[in-house]
C-alpha cells in the first residue's frame, strides 16, 4: 500500500476564511439595505459638478460605522488575496499551523494606511483649503474608499472559487486601482477652487497624499512578501 500524498493547504478550503467571507457580504447586504438612500445620495452628490455642499443628508449617524465596517471588508479582501499568493507560491503544507496572523497583520497595516492618508489629507487641506472644504473631501475620500470594498469582494470570490490566473487578479486589481485615482483626481478639481497654476498644486496634492504614500506601500509590501514572509514563515 503506497503512502498517502499530503493535501496542500488552500485558502479556498479553510473553513475560517469561508465563515469570514460570509460575514462580510452580510455585513455589506445590511449596510447596502439600511443606509441605500443615503448611498445613491452621496453618490449624486459626489459627481455634483458645482462647488455647493449640501452636507445634510450626507453624513449621518451610521455614515462613519459603515464606511469603517465597508474599509475593513476591503483591507481583508485585500489582504486575503496578499495571502492566498503567499501560499499558492510557497506551497504550505496543511500539516503545519496556518499563520493566520500574517493576515491580521496585513489587515491591520492596510487599515492603518487607508487612515494615515486620510490624517496627511487633513494636514495638507487645513494648511491651503477652507473648512468647509476639507470636511467635503474628506467624506468624499472615505464614502468613495467604502465603495472599493464591492469590487475588491467580488475580485477574491472570483480568485478564490474559479480557475481565473493570478495575473487577471493583479489586472482587476490595478484596474479597480486606477478607477479609484480617476475618481479621487476627480473630485479634487471639482472639490477644490483651481486659480492660476492650480493643475499644477493638485498635482502636487497628489503626489504628497496619494503617488507618494502607495510607492512606499508597494515597496515595503515586495519587501515584506519576498524577504520576510517568505523566508521566515511560509517555509
Amino acid at each position: 500500500m503506497g503512502s498517502m500524498i499530503e493535501r496542500p493547504y488552500i485558502v479556498a478550503g479553510d473553513s475560517i476564511f469561508i465563515l469570514l467571507l460570509l460575514l462580510a457580504l452580510s455585513l455589506m447586504s445590511v449596510i447596502v439595505y439600511q443606509s441605500r438612500r443615503q448611498i445613491v445620495h452621496n453618490i449624486r452628490q459626489f459627481f455634483k459638478r458645482d462647488r455647493k455642499y449640501a452636507e445634510r443628508g450626507v453624513v449621518t449617524k451610521n455614515f462613519w460605522l459603515n464606511t469603517t465596517v465597508l474599509i475593513l471588508i476591503t483591507s481583508f479582501t485585500v489582504s486575503l488575496s496578499i495571502f492566498n499568493e503567499l501560499v499558492r507560491r510557497s506551497g504550505y503544507s496543511s500539516t503545519l499551523s496556518v499563520p493566520y496572523w500574517v493576515l491580521i497583520v496585513l489587515i491591520l497595516l492596510l487599515t492603518g494606511f487607508i487612515f494615515l492618508k486620510l490624517y496627511l489629507y487633513n494636514i495638507v487641506n487645513w494648511t491651503f483649503f477652507d473648512v468647509e472644504s476639507s470636511k467635503h473631501w474628506t467624506t468624499s475620500y472615505l464614502f468613495i474608499t467604502s465603495l472599493s470594498s464591492f469590487p475588491c469582494y467580488a475580485i477574491i470570490l472570483l480568485e478564490l472559487f474559479s480557475n481565473i490566473s493570478p495575473l487577471v487578479v493583479l489586472f482587476c486589481y490595478v484596474i479597480v486601482a486606477f478607477l479609484y485615482e480617476i475618481l479621487l483626481i476627480f473630485k479634487l478639481f471639482i472639490n477644490f477652487k483651481i486659480k492660476k497654476y492650480g493643475a499644477f498644486l493638485i498635482f502636487l496634492y497628489l503626489c504628497s497624499v496619494e503617488i507618494v504614500p502607495n510607492i512606499l506601500l508597494w515597496r515595503f509590501m515586495q519587501w515584506a512578501s519576498d524577504v520576510f514572509i517568505e523566508a521566515n514563515v511560509l517555509y
